[in-house]
Formats: C-alpha cells, structure tokens, sequence
C-alpha cells in the first residue's frame, strides 16, 4: 500500500529512504547541538567525551557506524526485496543499541537536546523496522523514476 501525498503515491521503498533520511538529519542536528555545548565542546577538544578518548582509530569507527544509516538512504531503494527488509530489521536494532548505549553507558549525563535527539533516533529506527515488515512487500518494484508508486 502506497501512502497519497498531494497526489501523487509514495512506495514503500521511498518511504524507507524518507524515514533513513530523517533519521540521518537527526543525527547530524543533535552532533551541531553537541557542539555548540560549552562543556561537551572542551570535552571534544580536550581530547575525550565522556569516558572515550577521541582517537583516529575511535573517529573512524564513528565514521563506519554513520555511513551505514547513510548508505541506507539509497540502498532502501535498491536492494531486493529479502535482503532489504533483513538490513532493515538488523541495521536499525544495531543503531538503538548504540544510541543506548551512547545515554546508559558512558558514565555522563545526557543534556535535554541530546535525550530529546536520542528519543527521536529510538523512535525512527523502530519504525523503519515496523515500516520494512508491514509495508515492504515481495512484489514491490525499485521507486526509481517513474516509479515512484512501487
């Protein structure tokens, strides 16, 4: 079942893309928020956050985990149908974990941005697990242009 936007029909492959690209804006507006933190922002150049040391081999792991989400965006509407959902059902369990973890089990308070953020990311990733095994179907067709409804 296709969802109606002022008239035109949005698949589910495209929502799945939509609710990754969401996701991913949350992402990237809770680290500016962090940021703009005084004490997270001396924490960040002083080397650490919470009980993490800031290293290279630290950065690029961050960088691995948030180029999953990103490589969702595009993958949601291309790979077939079995292995589209199973990414989707796994990848999103994978991301809650860590963003738990990220509030639990650092050692820090969380700020009221950075919970708010957290609350949000829990919620999308559940939903594009609800999303990918209630909507995405078998017979659905990649919404590459012109098709969009697929």
């Amino acid at each position: 079942m296709a969802m109606e936007m002022t008239g035109r029909r949005i698949g589910p492959r495209a929502m799945l893309a939509a609710l990754w690209i969401f996701l991913m804006m949350n992402y990237i507006y809770c680290d500016v928020f962090t940021h703009s933190n005084p004490d997270d922002l001396r924490m960040i150049l002083d080397g650490g956050a919470a009980d993490l040391a800031i290293t290279p081999t630290f950065l690029f792991a961050f960088a691995i985990v948030m180029e999953l989400p990103m490589a969702m965006i595009l993958l949601s509407l291309l790979l077939p149908f079995g292995i589209n959902r199973v990414v989707n059902t796994v990848l999103p369990v994978l991301l809650v974990a860590i963003q738990l973890w990220s509030l639990f089990g650092t050692g820090t308070s969380s700020t009221p941005h950075y919970i708010f953020f957290s609350a949000i990311e829990i919620a999308t990733n559940i939903a594009i697990v609800i999303y990918a095994w209630m909507r995405l179907k078998p017979d659905q067709l990649s919404p590459l242009p012109g098709n969009l409804a697929a």
